[in-house]
């Protein structure tokens, strides 16, 4: 009866298989369905990590079952414009029905903190993610295989993933003394760890699905006031600018990664601008509000 009550659904990710419940409720109430998707499976499975090929029967009935699935709901959103044209060109959904809701990050979680301030202090750069292809922790280890003499630099990898291993393999192998390999942790404590942080990184591979979203870490370091350094992808161009709100490298290319970490480290007014105008940027356009008012403003449309 709750339900019923209500005058609009939400179904967020994953929820694909929730959406035939949700749309006979909605449609036994009167009720408008929004549906998130932001992550399409397909695309996970079959573009950007080629499970199968797509033109086996396993890639082929995924298609087909998420298209129809994305056909239920009265409104689609999805975080940025390269995504709304995959799911348009992919599952044939009119370009309409879709919007854009970029992701952002809670402002209330992901805060500013005052800088070190210890002497002589080492620059401390900071991933945090998956160590798998899909987020190119291979390339941030060739690049700190390049720095290793940057004395003056220390990196911090925080995550886990089925690469670990290998990562750390490579790090003994080439005697890698600037760099320590940290467990995934709680929020709290990740939010810790990016506020002591100089210059976070973000993804570095060209895996397709990074052609249409922007990963959540993007968000957080603009939210946490941090220069952030990260691969040059399309939909980042969609938001941000090169050497004013964010610092771009070329993708998979450890050479590339490895100069951008050296300038940004090495020039403390662009890291400082870096910061300042990427929160700027985010306080205008990716806290809770703002994105709310986008959604708002799509509510009352429908």
């Amino acid at each position: 009866k709750k339900v019923l009550a209500c005058d609009y659904v939400f179904v967020l990710h994953p929820g694909h298989l929730d959406l035939p419940l949700a749309w006979v409720l909605c449609k036994l109430g009167g009720m408008k369905l929004f549906f998130d998707t932001s992550i399409s499976p397909y695309d996970t499975m079959f573009v950007g990590r080629t499970i199968a090929g797509r033109t086996t029967i396993k890639a082929r009935a995924v298609k087909l079952i998420e298209g129809l699935l994305l056909r239920l709901p009265d409104k689609l959103f999805t975080d940025t414009a390269g995504m709304k044209d995959f799911i348009v060109s992919t599952f044939g959904i009119h370009r309409g029905k879709l919007f854009v809701l970029p992701l952002g990050a809670n402002e209330r979680v992901y805060t500013p903190a005052p800088g070190r301030t210890e002497k002589n202090k080492k620059i401390r750069v900071l991933f945090f993610g998956l160590y798998s292809p899909l987020h190119g922790a291979h390339h941030i280890m060739e690049a700190v295989k390049r720095l290793q003499d940057e004395k003056d630099l220390e990196f911090i990898m925080l995550g886990d993933g089925y690469l670990k291993d290998s990562l750390i393999e490579f790090k003994n192998k080439n005697k890698l003394k600037n760099v320590q390999f940290i467990g995934f942790m709680p929020e709290p404590e990740l939010v810790k760890q990016i506020q002591k942080a100089d210059i976070l990184l973000g993804t570095f591979s060209n895996n397709p699905v990074f052609q249409r979203v922007v990963p959540n870490k993007v968000f957080a370091a603009l939210a946490c006031k941090k220069p952030l350094v990260t691969a040059k992808m399309p939909p980042l161009l969609e938001f941000f600018t090169h050497r004013k709100n964010i610092f771009f490298c070329n993708p998979e290319d450890a050479k590339s990664l490895a100069d951008a970490i050296r300038t940004v480290a090495h020039n403390q007014p662009l890291r400082k601008r870096l910061a300042e105008t990427g929160y700027n940027l985010f306080r205008a356009q990716f806290t809770t509000e703002q994105t709310g008012k986008i959604l708002m403003h799509e509510i009352e449309r429908i």
